[in-house]
């Protein structure tokens, strides 16, 4: 496992782990403010094959270029490396010169296993995560599945105490789970009351999630969310009448004044297809 926190570094440090601890299984890469959950991490590679060549993370770019977020680790067989630094020198040596220049090292290594016939691998995407535990967007199509780590753990208090929360966790944590693991509310206790005021579990906002300007009152945005099928939190600001809904909820940031709420009835429907991991 390499860690790392330059971007220009993310080749010298693969290649120093490969001549450093050549022929192991499995080369994982993440940034000193990570953390991977060992269970999950071992359950996906338990699943594959370290003798082909995996070139495995959490998808970003566009159709012009998609390469695996450093922060959210990245994962590579022992394949991928021999095949990399053992057969094709030249072609990493031409990286090399490319890499103090490089605005993502992350997006270099992408570029440089391209050459080599290697392409990230977005199978199993939604695993990764790469965001603070009280930050991390729980999507609707991914709750039943095992989450690999958090992101975003620069303070060495923040990272003991997440390392302290999941060392002892038995068997694979689910998206799902965190909130039994934090201690925050469940689904079943939104449908009873389902706003909730002074927090928001809808967190940062992208193009998937929705903004309605103009919206007279809190309950109408509580209907809004209601009204879509992939809804699964909303957050109303009454000083500015705007409502904001998305298919993810998080675990509950602290926003003084706003409405907040889950869609308990979806994410109860949705846990209720989950299977318990073996």
């Amino acid at each position: 496992m390499t860690n790392y926190h330059s971007y220009h570094q993310f080749l010298p440090a693969l290649e120093y782990a490969w001549h450093t601890l050549p022929k192991k299984k499995w080369y994982v890469m993440l940034d000193d403010d990570t953390y991977v959950i060992k269970s999950t991490l071992s359950l996906l590679l338990g699943h594959l094959n370290f003798g082909k060549p995996h070139y495995i993370g959490n998808p970003v770019g566009d159709y012009k270029g998609r390469f695996p977020h450093g922060g959210s680790s990245v994962i590579l067989s022992g394949a991928t490396m021999r095949n990399l630094f053992e057969w094709h020198p030249k072609i990493v040596a031409k990286a090399h010169l490319e890499s103090p220049f490089a605005i993502w090292g992350d997006k270099l290594l992408a570029t440089t296993l391209m050459k080599v016939g290697i392409y990230l691998d977005e199978t199993y995407r939604r695993l990764f995560n790469g965001e603070h535990p009280w930050m991390t967007r729980m999507w609707v199509d991914r709750l039943c599945l095992p989450i690999m780590g958090f992101h975003g753990l620069g303070d060495r208090d923040i990272m003991e105490q997440v390392g302290e929360v999941f060392k002892d966790q038995k068997g694979p944590v689910t998206w799902s789970s965190l909130a039994s693991i934090y201690g925050v509310p469940d689904y079943q206790s939104f449908i009873g009351v389902p706003i909730r005021q002074h927090i928001n579990y809808v967190g940062r906002l992208d193009e998937r999630s929705t903004t309605v300007e103009n919206v007279a009152k809190v309950e109408d945005c509580l209907n809004l969310c209601e009204g879509e099928p992939t809804c699964l939190a909303w957050t109303y600001d009454p000083f500015i009448k705007r409502c904001d809904y998305a298919p993810w909820a998080i675990l509950g940031d602290l926003a003084d004044g706003r409405f907040s709420g889950v869609n308990g009835k979806l994410g109860r429907k949705l846990l209720s297809r989950c299977h318990t991991p073996s």
